[in-house]
């Protein structure tokens, strides 16, 4: 039977062919895509999120995200939907939209409804005349760009890591931990032999959560670790690795580097648990501002008071170690050139802790506040547009001028002018405080920008709240970060490996649409799918 089927498949197309298999799986990525363009239309506001990667073809795949607000039997929530990916030829900010616009084009979704842009930093994405973003603000003004928030916390920390020496060393240190141990399996069994139990990583460019667990590993297995460099120094059979696990010995056995180890591990920690929160597809603008301001709080008390329990701790984990808890004094001090008749040179710091303190933790955690604040610009400039609509229920003590004033600079900043000059606005400024003001009576308090439209929608007041209906859809179609666009790539690599690197562009993002939705895929009805293959592969002709 198996040599029948093979020479069955030698002279004839059949069932189980690639073609058969291209065009089932081309009708089921259809009908999911159908479903989900429904979706975009019933809800009609919609943002795009972009984002790039190489495959393993070396094509360039740029993958379209939709988000929108859906309300389905008085439920409330936040969608984001994976359209396809589109090959590129270049990466340049024109080549971008052209392809997003004729995408758009043939889905046929217009530019006129989309609320929302999210892309990474490159300049060809957010450049503020060239880029993707400045391009679309052209097309359409009301087309809110953010940039990702977690590509901005990996900016920051990367920005934080070569504010000094000290914090470009320890990371170098990290790595070379890491290579020592990795690079051979004898090595590699001796670490695990002495009971490590959190596995050493390797340092990431881009993922700052890798770092995270590196740090960790050291941070909690120092003991474990020194034991194994101990046994590496004294029996590798190489002269170079037991040079090199001597010299890590003496980097990890340094007052320096416990002090730098617990400062960022405290550090990493924190942004890392804020950079998980905002990746979550329901972020909206409002608790994105207070993830923002309580981490900005954080670092500010972390500035003054966290130098001094980062020595409590360091001095715990010194005494553990056996180590002898000195600042290594640093005898070269660096003079500046001074043209004759400048002011004079400051006094040098002496005083290895004080120095230590000032070119290491002030440079770092000063660094990080001025890059959060900087990096998230934009989110400010969100909330100073629509931050009064964050918590509705307190507006009830807001002055009347005051929020008659906030209404209307939100109609003028949801308002556009059409080709023939006509002016349209998605809101009424005047009703919009109207609304407002007797909504604010009503709304339970401290809720939040989603919990508050879901309350209008369950309590089925949308027909008299429509102007705050249209600003909160709005306000949380509005992206924060592009956190599905990057899921989307781990399907892509998965799909597309190098067994299967000659796969047809619409071979692919039929499969990614089919594995990345199969929430939707699971519950289509695919009889018409069925109907419209049998109309292709019927033999009979009516006459």
């Amino acid at each position: 039977m198996p040599l029948e089927h093979i020479h069955l498949c030698q002279i004839h197309t059949h069932y189980l062919g690639k073609h058969i298999q291209n065009e089932l799986i081309e009708l089921m990525s259809e009908m999911v895509l159908k479903e989900i363009l429904r979706r975009v239309r019933r809800a009609k506001y919609y943002s795009v999120l972009l984002d790039c990667t190489p495959d393993l073809s070396h094509t360039e795949q740029m993958t379209f995200i939709v988000r929108f607000v859906s309300s389905t039997n008085g439920c409330v929530t936040i969608e984001e939907h994976f359209i396809g990916f589109i090959p590129l030829e270049e990466q340049t900010g024109l080549a971008l939209t052209d392809a997003l616009l004729h995408k758009l084009k043939a889905l046929k979704i217009p530019l006129a409804d989309c609320r929302g842009q999210g892309y990474d930093n490159g300049a060809n994405m957010r450049g503020q005349y060239s880029g993707v973003q400045a391009r679309i603000l052209k097309e359409n003004r009301r087309a809110f760009f953010t940039p990702c928030a977690c590509h901005n916390w990996n900016l920051v920390l990367g920005d934080a890591a070569a504010s000094s020496t000290y914090a470009a060393n320890f990371f170098g240190i990290i790595q070379r931990l890491y290579s020592l141990f990795s690079a051979s399996t004898k090595r590699w069994n001796v670490l695990k032999e002495t009971g490590v139990t959190l596995s050493l990583k390797s340092l990431s460019a881009t993922r700052w959560e890798c770092r995270l667990e590196s740090v960790k590993a050291v941070r909690f297995q120092m003991s474990l670790i020194l034991e194994a460099l101990l046994q590496v120094s004294e029996m590798d059979k190489d002269v170079k690795t037991r040079s090199e696990a001597t010299s890590l010995v003496s980097e990890l056995e340094s007052y320096e580097f416990l002090l730098c180890l617990i400062i960022w591990y405290d550090i990493l920690m924190r942004i890392n648990t804020v950079s998980k929160l905002m990746q979550s597809e329901n972020m909206q603008l409002d608790v994105a501002v207070k993830h923002v301001q309580e981490l900005l709080t954080f670092l500010t008390k972390y500035r003054h008071q966290g130098f001094t329990a980062a020595l409590i701790s360091a001095n715990e984990l010194a005494d553990e170690l056996e180590i002898q808890k000195e600042f290594k004094c640093d005898r070269r001090i660096s003079k500046k050139k001074k043209m004759f008749g400048y002011e004079g040179a400051d006094m040098p710091i002496t005083d290895p802790k004080e120095q230590f303190r000032i070119k290491f933790f002030n440079a770092l955690v000063d660094t990080a506040i001025v890059c959060i604040d900087r990096r998230f610009e934009q989110l400010k400039n969100h909330q100073k547009q629509f931050g009064f609509l964050y918590n509705i229920s307190s507006l009830k003590d807001m002055k009347g001028g005051d929020l008659q004033k906030h209404c209307n600079d939100l109609h003028h900043l949801l308002s556009d002018s059409s080709a023939d000059g006509a002016i349209s606005s998605d809101i009424d400024g005047i009703e919009l405080f109207q609304e407002i003001s007797f909504l604010a009576q009503v709304l339970p308090e401290k809720l939040g920008m989603l919990e508050a439209l879901q309350y209008i929608y369950f309590n089925r007041l949308e027909d008299i709240y429509p102007n705050c209906v249209l600003a909160l859809r709005i306000l949380l179609t509005i992206p924060v970060t592009v956190a599905s666009a990057e899921h989307s790539f781990s399907r892509l690599k998965l799909i597309k490996t190098y067994l299967r690197s000659t796969m047809s562009q619409e071979r692919l993002s039929g499969l990614a649409l089919l594995s990345i939705e199969g929430d939707i895929a699971a519950t289509l009805d695919y009889s018409e799918m069925i109907d419209a293959f049998s109309r292709r592969k019927a033999r009979k002709i009516t006459f």
